[in-house]
C-alpha cells in the first residue's frame, strides 16, 4: 500500500490546534524574513484562512480568448445554493455543492486527493451576467 504525500510528511488532520499560526515571507530576492500579523492567518483546527482584503488577479494583459458569458441566466438557474454544517467544526455556512458546480462549471472546480475545491471568485462573473439579462428582460416588459 504507497503512502499519500501527507502521510509521508507526517501531516495529519489537526483539529485540536485552536491557535493562529502566522506565515513567514521571504523578501523577492531571499533577504529578509518578515512575519504576518494578525492581518493574515491561519487557524488549523477550523481550517479558517483570514486576511483583511484578498485580491484576485484579473489583469487583462493575463488572460486571452476573452467572451461575455452567454446565457447566464439559465446557467445560474442549474445552479443550487446550499445552507450546510461543515462536519468537522459544525460550523455553519453557505455555498454551493462542487459535485454540482462542476456538472455546469467544470472549470470552476478542482480536484486533489483532499477532496473536490470550488474556484468561487470564477462564479461572480456568471451572476454579474445573469443580472444584466433579467434586467434587460425586466426593461423590456416595462416597456423600456
Amino acid at each position: 500500500m504507497s503512502k499519500t504525500k501527507a502521510q509521508l510528511l507526517g501531516i495529519s488532520d489537526d483539529t485540536t490546534t485552536n491557535s493562529s499560526f502566522y506565515p513567514v515571507f521571504v523578501n523577492g530576492n531571499g533577504v529578509g524574513l518578515k512575519t504576518s500579523t494578525a492581518k493574515l492567518y491561519f487557524n488549523p483546527s477550523t481550517g479558517r484562512l483570514s486576511a483583511t482584503i484578498v485580491n484576485s488577479l484579473s489583469d487583462e494583459k493575463l488572460k486571452k480568448d476573452i467572451s461575455t458569458i452567454d446565457g447566464a441566466i439559465d446557467k445560474v438557474k442549474q445552479l443550487r445554493g446550499v445552507d450546510y454544517t461543515w462536519k468537522h467544526s459544525e460550523e455553519k455556512s453557505k455555498g454551493v455543492i462542487a459535485q454540482e458546480l462542476r456538472e455546469v462549471f467544470p472549470e470552476l472546480v478542482v480536484e486533489s486527493e483532499d477532496g473536490l475545491s470550488v474556484n468561487y471568485n470564477g462564479i461572480i462573473g456568471v451572476l454579474i451576467e445573469a443580472i444584466k439579462d433579467q434586467q434587460k428582460q425586466i426593461d423590456e416588459l416595462k416597456g423600456n
